[in-house]
């Protein structure tokens, strides 16, 4: 599911190989410019998501299956 939450607004790594988790903080701390890329697409990426929609949208499963 994260990747469909996150989008490319995340960095994704290995959790089994920790030099990739480290590169990724590295880079996170120096690169001013990646870190503000990542913000704004993580602002446009949070858009997407509303919990009124949501409650709408499991309600209407929810109808659905009590229906069959």
């Amino acid at each position: 599911s994260l990747p469909e939450v996150c989008g490319d607004a995340a960095k994704f790594f290995d959790p089994l190989f920790m030099p990739d988790l480290a590169q990724k903080l590295e880079t996170m701390w120096n690169d001013e410019l990646e870190r503000e890329c990542l913000i704004k697409k993580g602002l446009t990426q949070i858009k997407k998501f509303d919990w009124e929609v949501c409650a709408e949208q499991t309600w209407a499963v929810l109808v659905a299956s009590l229906k069959k």
